[in-house]
This record gives structure tokens, sequence and C-alpha cells, in this order.
């Protein structure tokens, strides 16, 4: 396991900029290949992503994808209205539950 600090003197960064970067600190300005460097470099060394937001994200990302491929795999006779429908219905549940869970930081019509 690595940590930030490696990171940052891996980089030649400031350990303030690795660590904003990693966790997506909101207002954060940094340039686009910067970020990259610094996903590549805590690959490489090791640090574990899956515990960042983006690693969630991506985690849930391929849940819900997984879940939509088996439901349109296991109805081999929709058609794109059916498959579209489906899309929108998963779309429409999301929406409630994040307008629910997350008003406080998104206000009530941020969807």
């Amino acid at each position: 396991m690595t940590n930030l600090r490696k990171i940052a003197e891996e980089l030649k960064l400031d350990l303030a900029v690795v660590r904003d970067v990693l966790r997506e600190v909101p207002g954060r300005r940094v340039a686009k290949t910067v970020q990259d460097r610094i996903f590549s470099t805590a690959r490489k060394l090791g640090y574990d992503l899956a515990k960042l937001k983006i690693g969630k994200r991506m985690s849930y990302q391929r849940e819900a994808l997984m879940e939509i491929l088996r439901k349109i795999e296991g109805n081999p006779d929709w058609g794109r209205a059916e498959i579209l429908a489906h899309l929108r219905n998963i779309l429409g549940l999301v929406v409630r539950v994040q307008r629910r869970v997350f008003q406080d930081e998104y206000g009530e019509d941020w969807l």
C-alpha cells in the first residue's frame, strides 16, 4: 500500500494537490494532464483507488450496467421501445432516491 505522500514525492507535487485531486475536492482546479499523472502514479504505486469517490462511482456504475444488461438479456423479445422504457424507469427511480437523499447538497431541482 502506498500513501498520498509517496505519490506527491514521486511526482514532485505538493501533497495538498495530490490529496485534493484524488479526493475530488470541489472547486480545486488542476490541469487535466496533472490529474492524469496523479492517477497514473497512484495506480503504479499501488494506491487503493477503490476507496475514492471515483472508485465507488465506477463500482456503482458497473453494478447498474450489469443489472441493466441482465434485464435486457433476460427479455430477448424486447425492442428499442421496451429497452428505452426500462432505462427511463431505472433513471426515474435513481432520480427520486437522489432527490430524497441529496436534497441538501443539490437542491430540489438539480435533475
